[in-house]
């Protein structure tokens, strides 16, 4: 063989090695030099991490009573590495085929997609019992899509004590940029004890590790199985001071009326009822809320969203002359002897102040018992506001209770040192407009004083504030917390009682004054003859919604009421007399005097929890859980805690929305209306 043809062989053999070469030679970077790097990144192609839902601890009554428990539920979820391909990749068309053919259009999943830009893309968090049933047989069939199982949270008594449990909400991304331990799609608190207690009853979510085929299925090989990361922390259970029969009794009591009720025990602070009314039902809220539902809660009568016992302020009225005595007196400014002329009004200040009635010569306890409005009028002269200011905010008015809610309104303690702080607060934040419109707040008028002495003017409260108060008076000092969960998982939450040393001479006499009027010829005494063989004492209120000159203007006689602007009637008190076991505020809004619609309430009440309170049987310590109405394979039609009528009165409280709002309200105004 020549030289050339040697050559040409040479570059022959070398042509046919060179692929040879370089296919070893890549094989060898693969397998020996990459080895580990190549293994991370076909496991992270292949593994997939999933979440495990933490059970959400459950909230129980005083007696076990299961208040909020979870149910399973169904989610359906998209895998995102499929959806994320290239238009017109057969994986992702069959991947998206098949969550159309569920009836989940391709719309919905580029919005849950954009929602939540990592993880699964969530289609659904309740899928019916018919379409799980169809993925577990199909799954081959349907790349691309998963089954998990979670929980949501069910109510078995719907509305009852829907203010002080709340419901769940959607994550929002404040919260998750605030909180680090949420994901994407988490359902927290949004109102009540769920919100209040939301990091305790959450728990900790757990992550599970699985290796998934092209196709996004769960695939067992020798060496490659399905492990977890971390195990979930189940959410602590939360035991509450309610006695949910004590409240599903008082809220038939109320019959569907508007306003708002707290019973607590007067040594502890035990919250044993919290109401108010309107509600709603809680399984409404959870899950997927129906548009219509929405829409119908948004905007049907009374604010059912606003808990009128912590967040709405309202004029006391003569439930506010407990503290006019205790002041009075412990200030020396009457004694309990002390008698005033009523003639059914007085004329001060260049006009008229009407009273309740013609009372002739009262003393206090008289006047306290019959509600005396002449008779206060003129023992704030005698005390003045600037003592009343400073003894109010030491009984703790103006300020919030601590009870575990959210949005507790502090209500507002008038007086000079209040007015002041205000103006001076707008005035730091325009001083112009101030000055143009708030003038008024820059003195404290003699007239105020008079206002305030029955319960009116600027002065507001809460009925938990004026619960507080009445277990004050009972337990002679005790200025408690009002204390919902008495219980967390394991830890018992002790309670908080801070001790005011009040005159015993005067808590005396005003107790004898308020026993007086559930007596005979006391404003409450019908009302106290529903509870026989129960002291009861306690102090009647009727708290105006608008003005008298305003009642007048319109047509109205002084001290009278006008079309849809009836008074709010409030009851508070304690009993039994001689050994305090419960205090309560009541109010019904625009029901006229207190001893027409809030005295009844809660003397039925009173009667119930002292005589006909009973443990839980063993049905009422489990009851079955209602699942959801399509896992169950039918509609989950729940009716709606009132029947809202369009003809209902406006609700007649202040809401929390700066104290300048309130503060720019004419003396015995209205509050304003609030939006839920």
């Amino acid at each position: 063989m020549n030289s050339a043809a040697a050559r040409r062989l040479a570059i022959l053999f070398a042509l046919a090695l060179a692929p040879l070469a370089l296919y070893l030679a890549t094989l060898w970077r693969l397998q020996v030099i990459e080895v580990e790097q190549n293994r991370r990144a076909a496991e992270s192609s292949a593994v997939r991490e999933w979440v495990i839902p933490a059970p959400r601890g459950a909230v129980y009554d005083r007696e076990g009573r299961p208040l909020s428990q979870n149910a399973p539920r169904v989610i359906v979820a998209l895998d995102r590495d499929l959806w994320l391909r290239k238009t017109g990749n057969p994986e992702r068309a069959a991947a998206l085929a098949g969550a159309v053919s569920l009836g989940y259009p391709e719309e919905l999943v580029k919005r849950q997609a954009a929602a939540i830009p990592t993880g699964p893309i969530i289609l659904d968090r309740d899928a019916p019992h018919a379409l799980t049933a169809y993925l577990l047989a199909h799954q081959g069939e349907l790349p691309g899509l998963a089954l998990s199982y979670d929980s949501r949270r069910i109510y078995p008594y719907g509305p009852l004590a829907a203010h002080a449990i709340g419901y769940l909400g959607a994550v929002t991304p404040q919260e998750l940029d605030e909180d680090d331990r949420l994901r994407p799609g988490d359902q927290v608190g949004r109102g009540g004890i769920e919100r209040a207690f939301e990091s305790q009853l959450r728990g900790r979510y757990g992550v599970r590790q699985l290796w998934v085929d092209s196709r996004g299925r769960e695939v067992k090989l020798a060496g490659f199985g399905t492990r977890t990361l971390r195990q979930p922390v189940p959410g602590k259970s939360l035991r509450l001071a309610l006695d949910l029969r004590f409240q599903e009794a008082i809220e038939r009591a109320f019959a569907g009326r508007f306003g708002a009720a707290v019973f607590l025990d007067p040594k502890s602070g035990e919250v044993y009822a919290l109401l108010s009314q309107p509600a709603y039902d809680l399984n409404q809220l959870t899950g997927r809320i129906r548009p219509e539902v929405w829409q119908q809660l948004q905007a049907a009568d009374g604010a059912p969203f606003v808990n009128r016992a912590v967040e709405a302020a309202y004029a006391p009225g003569s439930v506010w002359k407990t503290v006019m005595t205790l002041a009075a007196l412990t200030h020396h400014a009457i004694t309990p002897e002390t008698t005033f002329f009523c003639p059914g009004k007085i004329k001060l200040y260049d006009r008229d102040w009407a009273c309740t009635g013609h009372h002739g010569y009262v003393d206090l306890r008289r006047a306290v018992a019959q509600s005396c409005n002449v008779y206060f009028y003129n023992v704030s002269l005698k005390l003045g506001i600037e003592r009343l200011e400073p003894y109010g905010r030491m009984l703790g008015i103006g300020q919030l209770t601590g009870i575990s809610l959210p949005g507790e309104n502090p209500g507002i303690m008038p007086g000079p040192q209040w007015k002041a702080a205000q103006y001076e607060r707008l005035v730091a934040r325009d001083p112009k407009f101030a000055q143009s419109r708030y003038r008024w707040l820059k003195e404290w008028f003699a007239g105020e004083t008079l206002s305030v002495a029955i319960g009116q003017g600027q002065l507001q409260m809460t009925p938990v504030q004026v619960a507080r108060l009445m277990a004050l008076i009972a337990s002679d000092g005790n200025l408690v917390v009002p204390q919902l969960a008495t219980r967390i998982g394991d830890t018992v939450i002790p309670p908080s009682v801070s001790r005011l040393e009040l005159d015993r001479d005067a808590l005396k006499v005003l107790k004898e004054g308020l026993c007086r009027v559930t007596e005979p010829g006391g404003t409450a005494a019908a009302a106290a003859a529903r509870a026989p063989g129960i002291k009861l004492c306690g102090k009647t209120g009727t708290a105006q919604l608008v003005s008298n000159e305003t009642v007048m203007a319109r047509g109205g006689r002084s001290g009278g009421t006008i079309s849809g602007f009836r008074n709010n009637s409030w009851f508070a008190g304690y009993a039994p007399a001689e050994d305090p076991q419960v205090a309560f505020a009541v109010i019904v809004e625009q029901g006229g005097h207190g001893s027409e619609a809030a005295a009844p309430i809660a003397a039925d009440a009173v009667k119930w929890w002292l005589t006909q309170r009973r443990r839980a049987t063993p049905a009422e310590l489990q009851p079955a859980l209602q699942l959801a109405g399509d896992y169950a394979g039918g509609d989950l039609s729940v009716a709606p805690a009132l029947a809202f009528s369009p003809d209902a009165p406006r609700p007649g409280f202040a809401l929390r929305g700066g104290e300048a709002d309130a503060a720019a309200r004419p003396a015995g105004g209205a509050g304003r209306e609030g939006a839920p």
